[in-house]
């Protein structure tokens, strides 16, 4: 996936200001692919070049842009839909960690290891907010809007299992074993 996909999908929730598109964007996408507000304008302008999206006018009196989804960028979000889906590589910085870490104290991995548990806890204390804010009832959902539940469902499970894992390995490191001399 592009971010230019990722922009043309929050754009489906209609029209919006670059700033607006940033906000709406890291409410929604954000939680499985990031990018800069920065990244987004320069997104957004070579979108705009390709004719995916264009400024319309704004119903108020402010002076920002905004931007909608033409034709031709509904189009080419479609035909990437289509597309089979490859699966995202595991590039973890902590597993790298792990595999190294004979070379420090055991206390330091442990130290990042509960470090971790926490970040992905107060992770899923958001999205489980968010599911119970906007999604209270999951079964009773329109086709949409298990659309825009799917993904938030996709995360809540990916930091249970991370959560999972965290003290899957603390509990298996704080076992007695020998340690390194």
């Amino acid at each position: 996936m592009t971010l230019s996909h990722a922009i043309l999908a929050t754009l489906l929730s209609g029209p919006v200001s670059g700033y607006k598109l940033a906000k709406r964007f890291n409410r929604t996408i954000g939680y499985f692919w990031q990018a800069t507000h920065q990244q987004i304008y320069r997104e957004l302008a070579a979108l705009e070049e390709h004719d995916y999206v264009q400024p319309v006018a704004s119903s108020s009196s402010s002076t920002e842009k905004q931007y909608m989804l033409t034709r031709e960028g509904q189009d080419f979000l479609t035909q990437w839909v289509a597309q089979p889906a490859e699966p995202g590589a595991l590039r973890e910085d902590l597993l790298v960690k792990v595999r190294a870490g004979i070379l420090v104290s055991p206390d330091v991995l442990l130290v990042e290891l509960h470090r971790r548990r926490a970040f992905h806890a107060e992770k899923l204390a958001v999205y489980q907010a968010v599911q119970e804010r906007d999604f209270p009832e999951p079964q009773h959902l329109t086709y949409e809007q298990r659309l825009l539940y799917l993904p938030l469902l996709r995360g809540i499970m990916f930091e249970t299992d991370n959560i999972a894992w965290c003290d899957a390995a603390l509990n298996f490191l704080q076992e007695e074993a020998p340690l390194p001399s």
